[in-house]
C-alpha cells in the first residue's frame, strides 16, 4: 500500500500567506523552509493512511519566463520529490498545473501504483482526477488551509464532497514551515488601497454572467438551463466562460471565484436571463 502526494504549490502559496498575513502575498514576500514543509507533508500521509508508505511527492508549479527559481531547483533535487512545472501566464498565475496534476492522479492510478493519494489543493478542476482515480480504488484524502471547509473557505466545496477524507493546516501548521512578509504596495494586496478604489469582485463576476449567458445561442441556454447544481458546465462553454472572466478581472480566478460564477451562471440560465437579441 503506497500513497503519493499531490501539491498544488500556488494553493499552497495563496492561502497560506494570506492565513499567516491577512493577504494573499506575492512569492516575493513569501519563504518556504523546504525540509521542514517536506516533513509537514509526510506526516500528512501517515495521519490520513497509516498503514501506506510513501510513494512520493508531487510539487507542481508555474514557471517563471526566464526559468525554474532557486526553490524550483532545489525541490527538484530533493529527495522523494518530483517537480511539474506549468507557466506563469502574463497575469502572474500559474497556467496548467490544474491538468498536471489530473494526469498524474489518474495515470498513478490506473497503474495501480497507489492506494492513497493525499491532495492540497482548492480547485475544482482537480475534481475529475479525484472522480476517476476512485473508480479504480484509490482513496482520496484533501487537506486544506484554514479557512477551507465553509462556504466562504478557499476550497470548493464540490472538491470537498468527491474525497473521500479532508483535513485541515491550521497557522500553527503553515508556520511551521511558511514565512509571510507584508510589504506596502505588493502585488495582489488590495488592503493598502483605499476602501472606494477595492473592485467589487463579486459584481464584477455577475457582469461577466450577464454577458455570458447574452451571447449564447438557444441551444446553449437549453444545455445551461438543464443543469443541476453540482452539475458541471460542459468544458467547450466553461472554458470560454473563465477565459472572458480572467480578461474582465485581468488575472486567472482562484476556486471560490469559479464556483460563484459557475453557480450565477446556471442561475441566469435557469431563471430565463433575457440575451442581448431580445432586449
Amino acid at each position: 500500500m503506497r500513497t503519493a502526494v499531490f501539491v498544488d504549490a500556488g494553493y499552497l502559496y495563496s492561502a497560506g500567506s494570506k492565513l499567516l498575513s491577512g493577504n494573499a502575498l506575492p512569492r516575493s514576500s513569501v519563504r518556504l523552509d523546504l525540509d521542514a514543509a517536506l516533513k509537514a507533508l509526510r506526516d500528512a500521509v501517515k495521519a490520513s493512511s497509516p498503514s501506506t508508505s510513501l510513494l512520493r511527492i508531487y510539487w507542481y508549479d508555474g514557471m517563471p519566463r526566464t526559468g525554474p527559481t532557486a526553490e524550483q531547483q532545489a525541490l527538484a533535487d530533493a529527495d522523494d520529490v518530483k517537480l511539474r512545472l506549468g507557466v506563469i501566464a502574463y497575469t502572474g498565475r500559474q497556467k496548467g498545473v490544474d491538468s498536471l496534476i489530473v494526469t498524474d492522479l489518474i495515470e498513478l492510478a490506473r497503474n495501480q501504483a497507489i492506494t492513497d493519494a493525499v491532495l492540497l489543493s482548492g480547485d475544482e478542476d482537480v475534481r475529475i482526477g479525484v472522480q476517476i482515480a476512485q473508480t479504480y480504488g484509490v482513496r482520496v484524502h484533501l487537506l486544506g488551509i484554514q479557512p477551507s471547509g465553509d462556504n466562504q473557505g478557499n476550497q470548493s466545496r464540490l472538491l470537498r464532497q468527491e474525497s473521500d477524507t479532508s483535513a485541515e493546516w491550521h497557522q500553527s501548521d503553515i508556520e511551521a514551515f511558511l514565512g509571510a512578509s507584508h510589504s506596502p504596495g505588493s502585488l495582489g494586496d488590495e488592503t493598502d488601497r483605499p476602501p472606494d478604489e477595492i473592485p467589487n469582485t463579486t459584481q464584477q463576476l455577475n457582469s461577466v454572467a450577464d454577458d455570458f449567458i447574452r451571447a449564447r445561442s438557444p441551444t446553449e441556454l437549453a444545455v445551461l438551463s438543464g443543469l443541476e447544481v453540482n452539475d458541471a458546465i460542459p468544458a467547450e462553454l466553461d472554458g470560454v466562460l473563465l477565459r472572458s472572466a480572467a480578461v474582465a478581472l485581468g488575472r486567472y480566478l482562484d476556486s471560490p471565484e469559479k464556483h460563484h460564477l459557475r453557480q450565477a451562471v446556471k442561475h441566469r440560465a435557469t431563471e430565463g436571463h433575457p440575451r442581448a437579441d431580445q432586449s
